[in-house]
């Protein structure tokens, strides 16, 4: 098997002491088997004073593309999204972000 190149990298505060988003893509090879969309992906909200996890979004065999929405206490809950790509995966990702950033500041 191949290396894996790094496609795509961001690590951005989204809400400054609290919340901060890093985002990894990574191009790995046709025989890669455990991701065969052909991209390893790391999509994460970062609660920055727990310094934990909110919500991770990832792919990987044989789940596909699916959200930890559990997190941080069970990082083993999944719900599968019905994407295809990476790009897509994002675009949800970013909604959920979105979603959990207004509900903060709600409470604030």
């Amino acid at each position: 098997m191949g290396k894996s190149k790094l496609i795509l990298e961001k690590y951005l505060i989204v809400v400054p002491d609290k919340f901060a988003i890093s985002v990894k893509v990574f191009e790995v090879p046709p025989d890669d088997l455990k991701h065969p969309e052909g991209v390893k992906t790391s999509f994460v909200l970062v609660d920055l004073e727990l310094d934990k996890p909110v919500f991770l979004i990832d792919n990987h065999a044989p789940f596909g593309f699916h959200l930890h929405s559990g997190m941080p206490d069970n990082k083993d809950q999944r719900e599968e999204l019905k994407v295809s790509t990476y790009q897509e995966a994002y675009e949800v990702f970013m909604v959920e972000v979105e979603k959990r950033v207004k509900e903060y500041k709600n409470k604030i």
